[in-house]
């Protein structure tokens, strides 16, 4: 079986991958189109099976290198195939008494947070946020977009607005991320 790296992807039917000359691969599909500028250590074949990518080693002096970025612009590709098919969605869970979240307009969310001022947070382009409320009062914010690392880095902008303390477990974090809640301080008589 050949490694992960090295296998075809494979293209949906609803997904259209085309590879321009100077390594510029634009994927569109049902929910948008992806372009991604690609290094000359790697080439593209398509054919009917797939995408397959390869070293090309008519640009590159040294073999291991390309041998390196192979694997990481595959799961680029794969990424982007998935993205215009399906969404990538990132769930941030607040908890704390008074932190709130609300949508100023689709593309701002104002953030209290417990400091002494509101932040408004701006979305980028392509990126479209929910927010909803637990049962428990706690409120998840869900960042949805086709863009994974966009999708995790607004995600990550977000969750560092108020980091998760230690001690009450007061915060941003990610939906069912698991925070080891430190002891406080004891009291000896």
């Amino acid at each position: 079986m050949p490694k992960i790296g090295k296998l075809k992807v494979s293209v949906p039917s609803s997904v259209k991958v085309d590879i321009k000359d100077d390594n510029t691969v634009v994927v569109s599909g049902p929910c948008g189109v992806l372009n991604y500028s690609f290094s000359r250590f790697i080439k593209f074949t398509s054919d009917n099976d797939g995408i397959s990518v390869s070293v090309n080693e008519s640009n590159i002096d040294d073999i291991s290198k390309g041998e390196a970025y192979r694997g990481l612009y595959r799961a680029l590709l794969l990424n982007m195939i998935l993205g215009v098919t399906e969404k990538f969605t990132k769930k941030l869970e607040i908890i704390g008494v008074g932190y709130k979240a609300t949508m100023l307009n689709p593309r701002a969310i104002e953030f209290d947070l417990g400091y002494s001022h509101k932040i408004i947070f701006c979305l980028p382009e392509g990126i479209n946020c929910n927010i909803e409320m637990e049962k428990g009062k706690n409120i998840i914010v869900a960042i949805t977009g086709i863009d994974k690392y966009l999708v995790g880095q607004v995600a990550a902008n977000i969750r560092f607005l108020r980091p998760v303390e230690p001690y009450k477990g007061k915060g941003v974090r990610y939906y069912g991320e698991v925070v080891k809640i430190k002891a406080g301080k004891a009291v000896t008589k």
